[in-house]
């Protein structure tokens, strides 16, 4: 027998024998150790008090089938753990692949975002190689080392090519401030 069992079994008991108040000593006495239990068997830890709010139906829903003769305390942790089981395959960890063809491509969010961005729109008159260097350089943030390892090309060519074009943009965007001043 458990080391709560004695404990536990008279207040089945009680319970059984129609006792309200020792519900309530049932849960203050078993509460805590039943979370661990349940803690170690669900996957998604915010099912637990779920878990443990419908073990506590179940014990006093059978309680009339409970043989006093067994350790109430592990029919208790018996029931904690197929209700978590039962919890577990209503809230799977885990998607089915069919789920994950369903996920939009973080490259299209990106892709939109810079379409729409004030930076896209000054970049409306270059070419799609130079709005390919700004996207890897500010939205993807790709080093020049990673740039010209992708690129194939030099570093000193891919850095000199977006600063000058940082420097076009820069100077695009003050004159628009200008003219929005007057």
């Amino acid at each position: 027998m458990s080391r709560l069992g004695k404990d536990i079994n008279k207040i089945l008991q009680g319970i059984k024998d129609g006792r309200d108040d020792y519900k309530e000593l049932l849960f203050q006495t078993t509460y805590n150790h039943l979370m661990v239990i349940a803690r170690m068997h669900v996957h998604n830890q915010n099912d637990v008090e779920d878990v443990l709010q419908i073990t506590y139906l179940r014990v006093f829903q059978y309680i009339q089938s409970w043989d006093s003769s067994k350790d109430g305390y592990n029919w208790i942790c018996r029931i904690v753990q197929n209700e978590a089981y039962r919890m577990n395959t209503k809230n799977p960890d885990h998607l089915p692949l069919t789920e994950y063809a369903k996920q939009p491509d973080p490259k299209d969010f990106t892709d939109g975002v810079f379409a729409k961005s004030e930076l896209g729109r000054y970049l409306a008159g270059y070419s799609d190689f130079d709005c390919q260097l700004i996207k890897m350089k500010f939205y993807e943030d790709y080093s020049y080392a990673e740039m010209a390892k992708k690129l194939k090309m030099k570093r000193s060519t891919l850095h000199r090519r977006v600063s000058i074009m940082v420097k076009e943009i820069l100077a695009k965007r003050e004159r628009e401030l200008d003219e929005n001043e007057r």
